[in-house]
């Protein structure tokens, strides 16, 4: 049996965690690639439309200022949601998280978690979390995209960790998301 108290600033460091971990995947790299090449080919037809035959002397020029203008248009989108997007959803999501602030205790067996605080109380079979991941100070346990639960590693011994390492690897870990 574990108890402590959830502070603000380890829910948010979770959900930003939690958020970035998305964008930084191979898979949105591959996007954004795929909307690059959509967007120079889009250009290059409308040049092609409207130049007719003319067209292939400016091709040079043409393409290489359109590919970098698209790259870097692309490039700061994906760094505004990088570093202000995720952090602003993150502290709107803890902010309306009713379980930030209040005395928690944790126990658990092979199959399921029982939370207790003065806002929720029951028993949560593993496989309702959809997602895990290990932090260096905290344990995340994610429900959905916007709800999680957070676990200090500082409360815990060893063997708890390992044990609850285990437990969550058997229990939630799915193939599904993996590229």
């Amino acid at each position: 049996m574990l108890v402590f108290e959830l502070d603000q600033k380890k829910a948010i460091e979770a959900q930003k965690a939690h958020c970035r971990r998305y964008t930084r995947r191979l898979k949105t790299f591959l996007h954004l690639l795929i909307l690059w090449l959509i967007c120079v080919s889009v250009y290059c037809g409308f040049l092609i439309m409207i130049e007719g035959q003319n067209w292939t002397h400016y091709w040079g020029k043409s393409l290489i200022k359109t590919a970098c203008i698209y790259a870097a248009i692309i490039c700061v989108i994906w760094a505004l949601n990088y570093y202000v997007l995720v952090t602003h959803k993150a502290y709107r999501l803890v902010k309306n998280n009713q379980q930030i602030g209040l005395k928690q205790v944790w126990q658990w067996d092979d199959h399921a978690l029982a939370i207790r605080n003065s806002y929720i109380q029951g028993t949560y079979p593993f496989r309702l979390f959809y997602d895990w991941h290990e932090y260096p100070n905290f344990l995340a346990l994610y429900i959905s995209e916007e709800k999680f639960n957070i676990l200090p590693k500082a409360i815990m011994t060893k063997e708890q960790l390992a044990d609850l390492r285990t437990i969550l690897s058997r229990e939630i870990t799915s193939p599904k998301k993996r590229l």
